[in-house]
């Protein structure tokens, strides 16, 4: 089993992008999200090692500097190793923030080859994951429904407002444990 930490958007955020994730099923594009009920979310950290009791403890007193928070997502993206495609959030000074206090709880209790991987402050590529396991020939297709139904553009951002932290098991995905920003 692994574990992984998540931030969660608020009820109105998660509508929009399920409605999304349902239009893809729809079309035969990816179902996974929406057939695993995963919730949008960004990811902080994920790894087979992660102490949730550690984490249990810590993060109640590192979200106390947090209330809810609004992030901007201009663009779609593509991770064309694990053909992943994702809303592209811009830089946030509380999104780093935030990621930054994590990786400091959990730090110190992994072994350095997992605190440096891909969820280290200094590699970490925030995302909301739209769709997995994209096949080329379907990207444009997700771009297209995304564009569509967030009416995405330059100047005109799809604004997600970021209202929980939470603790979750993979790959049978579920959340274990959920704590509200701003108490």
């Amino acid at each position: 089993m692994s574990k992984g930490i998540l931030l969660l958007f608020d009820e109105n955020s998660s509508s929009i992008l399920k409605k999304i994730y349902l239009k893809y099923q729809e079309h035969n594009l990816c179902d996974f999200m929406a057939k695993e009920n995963i919730p949008a979310h960004i990811t902080l950290a994920a790894n087979d090692v992660i102490d949730f009791d550690l984490v249990s403890a810590s993060i109640p007193q590192a979200l106390s500097l947090f209330n809810p928070f609004k992030i901007r997502f201009a663009s779609i993206g593509y991770f064309p190793a694990t053909k992943i495609m994702f809303l592209n959030p811009k830089e946030s000074e509380d999104l780093r923030l935030i990621q930054s206090l994590i990786q400091d709880i959990i730090t110190d209790s992994l072994p350095d080859s997992i605190s440096e991987g891909l969820y280290s402050s200094t590699v970490w590529i925030p995302h909301c994951t739209l769709a997995n396991q994209i096949k080329s020939q379907k990207v444009s297709q997700i771009i297209d429904i995304t564009q569509e139904m967030l009416d995405l553009q330059p100047d005109k951002p799809f604004i997600a407002t970021v209202s929980a932290i939470a603790l979750f098991k993979y790959p049978d995905f579920e959340i274990i444990k959920k704590w509200s920003l701003g108490g």
